[in-house]
């Protein structure tokens, strides 16, 4: 009952004052007045003092000598606080670290940090190194405001039936052991961040409490960058998801079996998740329900399409959702290579480089060098004197050498050996018994091929065949030497291998010399042939020293499963690739120019350097490389450059690495630059999403009353 509401007060109001009263009466009157005023007066002076005390503020700031929590004398630790604190109080926390445990044990506190304008908290507090027992526990219903909290060890935050809310908070986790554990209660979490969960488990564990179930609900929350899932749902705890953003999680939840609580999401955005499934969980869970929602995979294993659309997860029901890039203003900056591989797709070369040149992209050609005829040269020529790449394309790799290249048997009856040699000056010998049978120079001139030894070999009578007849051409002097090599047919087939090392030289050398002769036989700006691809996923030290004394400065691959960013390390040995038609396979949306932006939209979030190609028509149809090359110019933050263009940035703007790689910086050089959240012009977040029962937007400002809110954060 407020002051105002005395029943002594109220009896005095409904009091009249007839003249016809005594004066007894009169004084008895006034003396009981008298006496309702002073319980009113009291009454109001206690209402005071608890106003007074519910507005106490106690102030903390890391490195404060101990004074009385005064803003002019702080104390040093929130626990000095708390010694202090009453219910009800709120403690004002100055910026910086504060390396403590804190246990909450009064209610309706109020815990006031400070965030900037990006929303990262100035107020951090930080478990003691090595502490595995939670950084937070609070079972009340206490306030937390602009505070981040860190733990590498143990959990950060443990909540038991606790009421209260989080406002601008930060939950960080450096090692594998979830980040947030939430037993009952319901908890509210707006405007917040979770981030850096390592491993196979949860950021968020739900469970049950001791008061029955309850709900927690997450509003303008980000979860980015988790290795495991955001939510681990292990008992009956509901959960509400309005206008949130999960970045680069594998999955968003996991749900024990047997958990029946329900799980829906609004508004919100999911964001380059690679997995087939967002929700993982039984089939007798019930459907996670997901309304005006954005789904924008990426990508994953080798650069292929695991995710599924919504409509083929059978956990979801999804209403008005879109499968689409969210179209974020900026990101980081991404080098893209566009090529076109093998000398007989020059014609489509040709043809997409008109169309770059009108965009202001570029895109290479990499040619064979067997197909290599002035026919083509007469193609290819005049897209090169305006600039447009040529590098060199062959099928290079360490396993292809070892393998062998002539196999050879030889039998006599009543010989007792028969041995070959290859000496250090290169000469071929067979002898049996003894006696030379066979000996010829690997290195005559004309130089003598496998195909020329091989049939040198059967006129003399042996057996001898190529096992691979690619490798005809190929000299015979990149035979390894082989000492008293037993060939007797009846005993075993022996094969020749090449020399490994004179092999990789051979052929890096000799097709950057034919390409660089026609380069100077047709006057093309381009001098030299810096620029290797290789269909093959191989960065073994033979073949990347041979890259290196062969001077090219850098080569192309096939994708590694899990693509690095630059910021970490880029290879100019090899940097990783994806042909087109990996792109085409599994897409999880029809719509080709929004699977262009996801994807592209990948390169941009980590800040990626690769290449993409397509060989024919059969990869990439003319039509379909217009479509990628006009998203292309549209995305300010990916430059298309050739692969000698690239390999000049890396090594101007980036640091060379112990292991022969480089790193990229993040605020300059290729690469640099954030990862935005906020929808640019265009973007279909905008006004797409439904009323939800939030009066305030991310930064608290009132939502329009009119204006449809819009998906995700912003």
């Amino acid at each position: 009952m407020s002051r105002y509401h005395s029943p002594c007060f109220l009896t005095v109001l409904h009091l009249h004052w007839p003249a016809t009263r005594t004066g007894i009466q009169r004084a008895g009157m006034v003396a009981c007045i008298l006496a309702c005023l002073a319980v009113v007066s009291y009454g109001w002076v206690l209402a005071h003092a608890a106003d007074q005390l519910a507005e106490r503020v106690i102030h903390v700031a890391a490195g404060a000598e101990k004074g009385d929590g005064s803003s002019q004398r702080p104390l040093p630790t929130i626990n000095a606080a708390l010694k202090l604190a009453r219910a009800g109080d709120t403690i004002a926390i100055a910026p910086g670290a504060y390396v403590e445990h804190v246990r909450v044990h009064l209610p309706n506190l109020r815990f006031i940090g400070s965030f900037t304008a990006e929303n990262e908290p100035l107020v951090r507090i930080v478990a003691p190194e090595n502490s595995r027992k939670p950084l937070v526990e609070d079972s009340h219903s206490s306030l937390w405001r602009g505070v981040a909290f860190h733990s590498d060890a143990g959990p950060v935050m443990e909540l038991r039936d606790f009421s209260g809310s989080f406002e601008h908070c930060l939950f960080e986790k450096g090692g594998p052991t979830s980040s947030l554990n939430i037993y009952g209660g319901s908890p509210q979490f707006k405007s917040c961040t979770f981030a850096g969960q390592p491993g196979p488990g949860a950021s968020v564990n739900l469970d049950s409490g001791h008061k029955g179930k309850g709900t927690v609900s997450f509003s303008y929350c980000l979860f980015k960058n988790m290795e495991g899932s955001a939510f681990l749902l292990r008992g009956e705890e509901d959960v509400q998801i309005i206008n949130c953003l999960f970045a680069n999680c594998d999955t968003i939840l996991m749900r024990y079996d047997g958990v029946m609580s329900s799980v829906s999401a609004i508004n919100s955005v999911f964001y380059l998740n690679s997995r087939p499934k967002l929700f993982l969980q039984g089939d007798s869970a019930p459907k996670v329900r997901l309304e005006n929602c954005l789904y924008s995979p990426s990508p994953g294993d080798y650069m292929g399409w695991q995710a599924k659309a919504l409509d083929h997860q059978p956990e979801i029901e999804a209403v008005n959702c879109i499968t689409a890039s969210p179209r974020f203003m900026g990101g980081r900056h991404a080098l893209v290579n566009l090529c076109v591989d093998d000398t007989v797709n020059a014609p489509i070369w040709v043809q997409l480089t008109t169309l770059a040149e009108k965009l202001g992209l570029t895109i290479s050609l990499a040619l064979n060098i067997d197909a290599l005829t002035p026919h083509y040269w007469d193609i290819i020529k005049g897209p090169a004197a305006k600039g447009f790449e040529l590098a060199s394309h062959g099928a290079v790799h360490s396993s292809m050498a070892a393998r062998e290249s002539i196999r050879l048997a030889w039998y006599s009856p009543g010989a007792q050996s028969a041995t070959l040699t290859i000496d250090n000056g290169k000469k071929f010998v067979i002898r049996v018994d003894g006696k030379e049978l066979f000996s010829r120079s690997l290195t005559d001139a004309p130089e003598i091929t496998m195909s020329d030894l091989v049939r040198d070999l059967q006129e003399k009578g042996f057996r001898a065949s190529l096992v691979d007849l690619s490798h005809g051409k190929i000299p015979a002097r990149l035979l390894e030497p082989v000492q008293n090599k037993d060939i007797f047919f009846e005993r075993n087939a022996p094969e020749l291998a090449m020399d490994t090392d004179a092999y990789l030289h051979y052929m890096l050398a000799e097709s950057r010399a034919i390409i660089e002769e026609g380069l100077k036989r047709y006057q093309l700006p381009q001098k030299t042939c810096t620029a290797f691809v290789s269909p093959y996923a191989e960065t073994r030290p033979a073949i990347v020293e041979a890259l290196k004394d062969t001077g090219y400065v850098l080569s192309r691959s096939r994708s590694e499963k899990v693509l690095v960013s630059a910021r970490e390390r880029v290879r100019l040995s090899f940097i990783e690739s994806i042909s087109l038609k990996n792109l085409f396979t599994n897409m999880p949306t029809d719509n080709m120019e929004e699977m262009f932006r996801m994807f592209l939209d990948y390169l941009k979030y980590h800040g990626i350097i690769m290449g993409l190609y397509a060989h024919g028509t059969d990869e990439a149809t003319v039509e379909e490389w217009r479509e990628l090359m006009e998203v292309l110019a549209h995305e300010p933050v990916i430059q298309t450059l050739s692969l000698a263009e690239i390999a000049e940035q890396v090594r101007e703007f980036c640091t060379p690495l112990a292991d022969g790689s480089y790193q990229c910086p993040s605020q300059t050089g290729p690469v640099r630059g954030e990862v935005s959240f906020k929808p640019g012009q265009g973007s279909p977040l905008l006004e797409a999403g439904r009323h939800t029962g939030q009066v305030s937007n991310f930064w608290g400002q009132p939502l329009p009353v009119n204006a449809m809110p819009n998906i995700g954060l912003y």
